[in-house]
């Protein structure tokens, strides 16, 4: 009778708290990493060919980073309405700002851009064969990484978090 009575009450208590648990989540929802983060089957074809390279160069992979991917795209995005690239946004935004925006807490970033590249191949080769390029793809400080990629305009996004 006492883990009947016990047994009940535990469900009572959970029927009780339940509603309190969803209002809260809705009132106040949790930001996931993970929430949100959509990745192309283009800039996933980047990420693999960056840690590729950097296997082959005896460095750890990077992990995808949503919040970098986010950042990575927005300003893709951003150069295609602008007609060009660069690593300063229309607004004047710098990469560190940029990635304020996307609420990534950094100790180290850094960003590769490029346009007219057809290939996540040809991208890369076209970034490891310039020396500032090289210098973030194989710099052993990252270990995140986020890719944008629309109409041949490309960003990689590198960074370590705190």
């Amino acid at each position: 009778m006492l883990v009947k009575n016990k047994t009940k009450q535990f469900f009572l208590g959970l029927i009780a708290v339940t509603p309190t648990i969803i209002i809260v989540n809705w009132l106040f929802p949790v930001k996931s990493a993970l929430a949100n983060c959509q990745v192309s089957s283009t800039a996933k074809e980047v990420i693999d060919l960056t840690n590729k390279i950097r296997t082959e160069h005896g460095l750890n992979r990077l992990k995808t980073n949503c919040k970098l991917s986010q950042a990575a795209q927005a300003h893709t995005l951003d150069m295609i309405s602008m007609g060009e690239i660069s690593h300063t946004g229309s607004d004047g935004s710098s990469l560190a700002t940029r990635a304020e925006k996307a609420e990534y807490s950094y100790l180290n970033l850094g960003e590769n851009v490029a346009q007219g590249q057809t290939s996540p191949t040809e991208v890369l080769n076209s970034w490891i064969n310039s020396d500032g390029h090289r210098e973030n793809i194989l710099n052993p400080s990252f270990t995140e990484i986020g890719v944008g990629y629309e109409d041949n305009y490309w960003t990689q996004v590198f960074g370590r978090p705190r």
